[in-house]
């Protein structure tokens, strides 16, 4: 607009052409005073340009230092968050680290920034996929969900990370941001309630398995009491036999008359003795306290696989583990429930933690039996059905655990798997039990489990578990976001 004015001054100049000292036309005078006016606007939009142009400015230099100010903010936040924060580029590497993550992985900034994030991760992964391929894997913008992966430490040091990705835009190019929380001492602790939990269900089974444990004990003490009665018995008979081998084999008159009166010693020792009953006995007796020993044995294996707080993977046989828990909690049901094993011979081993799949296993059949004893208290003469089956399902194993005991409201059934909530009175159950089964069984092994029940009729628990360990899989990611309960 001012370029235009001038252009019109100018126009106007070179029509008037220089000053004279004679009187100007009144056109020249109107072309004069017109001049003189636009000059004045020039001057007034001159000074208006120069305050908007300052003005302008002015607040583009605020604007600055607000940002500036919120960038500081920021930055702050970051350095001092109590998580881990890193950022890369699409490369892989590292464009910004807080102090926490330096911490964490015992790197100093300037050691950090323009390395690979693969830095940070062991050589060898236990639990693929790595921490920079889920880093780079962050899908949008926003949080992604939390995840488990393995980082490495300077000093090489593996240990647990929980790692929250994301995708930001910033311009025209991406950056991966990544929020790192150190969930070793977590680990710990989830590991200490799960053995606790454990051994509390130990605990609350400790006089039913000391009842399974006394009366094969009981029997097997009876047996070889008899066997030890039975061998005072036949002891004066072995030992004539012993002394008629002991005679010399060369013929003689003395030999003769030494030889008839242990014979006829021998005869009065096997009068003495019911030894055809003693030779039908005595096996049976030695065989009863054989299948004792076998069935305390087998208890106390039980015992010791299910309160191992071993955490390591491993392949394992699922039906193997089925049978350890119903054997410790054989006292619990084989009074009102009888148990029908419906186990594929066939079925692959399972990569688990095999003492966590013992726990989940046990509480379920704990479960199932308190279930029936409900239902039929009024008639405890009245038996119920637990049926526990297993099969194959593609990459899956799956694992029924059915009961005909009194079901599940339907006003509490999503309630069954929150901590602490339980419909057993005080001192039978503290709502820990179903909680913790559906830690392991979802959040540790990546499986599913679920139920249907109906009112009257009975539950059935169905736990899926992967046959191979599925870290990051998608199936993983579905069943980590859906609500494991059906009714």
């Amino acid at each position: 607009m001012v370029e235009g004015l001038l252009e019109d001054i100018q126009d106007l100049l070179a029509v008037t052409g220089p000053e004279t000292s004679q009187p100007a036309p009144p056109l020249e005078l109107r072309l004069q005073r017109r001049i003189e006016h636009l000059l004045a606007e020039l001057d007034t939009l001159k000074a208006s340009h120069t305050e908007a142009v300052a003005a302008a400015i002015e607040e583009r230099e605020k604007r600055l230092q607000e940002q500036e100010e919120h960038l500081r903010n920021l930055q702050a936040v970051m350095m001092t968050a109590a998580d881990g924060i890193i950022t890369i580029d699409a490369q892989g590497r590292i464009e910004t680290v807080n102090d926490q993550a330096c911490r964490m992985f015992g790197y100093s900034r300037e050691e950090l920034l323009g390395r690979q994030i693969s830095i940070l991760e062991p050589a060898m992964l236990r639990t693929p996929p790595g921490l920079a391929e889920q880093m780079l894997a962050a899908k949008g913008e926003g949080p992604a969900a939390a995840c488990e992966v393995e980082g490495r430490r300077k000093d090489g040091t593996v240990f647990l990370v929980e790692l929250a990705t994301s995708r930001v835009r910033v311009g025209d190019r991406e950056i991966f941001a990544g929020i790192f929380r150190d969930i070793t001492q977590r680990k710990l602790l989830e590991t200490q309630l799960h053995q606790a939990q454990k051994l509390e269900s130990l605990g609350q089974l400790a006089a039913g398995i000391a009842h399974e444990i006394n009366s094969p004990t009981q029997f097997i003490a009876d047996n070889v009491r008899f066997v030890q009665e039975a061998f005072g018995e036949l002891a004066p008979l072995l030992a004539e036999m012993h002394r008629l081998l002991g005679l010399e084999q060369c013929p003689s008159a003395e030999n003769d008359r030494q030889c008839r009166t242990l014979l006829q010693g021998l005869q009065e020792a096997a009068q003495k003795v019911d030894l055809d009953y003693l030779l039908q006995e005595i096996p049976q007796a030695l065989e009863q306290a054989s299948e004792g020993l076998r069935r305390v044995t087998d208890i106390v294996r039980s015992i010791k696989e299910i309160s191992h707080p071993g955490q390591q993977r491993q392949p394992a046989d699922i039906n193997r583990l089925l049978e350890a828990s119903l054997t410790v909690s054989r006292n619990e049901w084989k009074y009102v429930a009888e148990v029908d094993r419906q186990l594929d011979p066939d079925l692959p081993p399972v990569e688990c933690v095999p003492s966590q799949c013992h726990q989940v296993f046990l509480n379920l059949i704990v479960n199932a039996a308190h279930a029936i004893a409900e239902k039929n208290g009024s008639h405890p003469e009245v038996k119920g059905r637990i049926t526990v089956r297993t099969r194959r399902d593609g990459d899956w194993v799956e694992v029924e655990i059915e009961d005909t005991g009194v079901g599940i409201r339907p006003e509490i059934q999503s309630h069954i798997f929150e901590p602490f909530f339980t419909t057993k009175p005080v001192g039978k159950g503290t709502g820990q039990g179903l909680a913790i089964a559906r830690s392991i069984i979802v959040d540790k092994h990546h499986g599913e489990i679920t139920f249907r029940s109906e009112v009257g009729k009975g539950t059935t628990f169905v736990v899926r578990l992967p046959i191979r360990s599925a870290v990051g899989s998608p199936s993983h990611e579905k069943s980590q976001k859906a609500h494991p309960v059906c009714g």
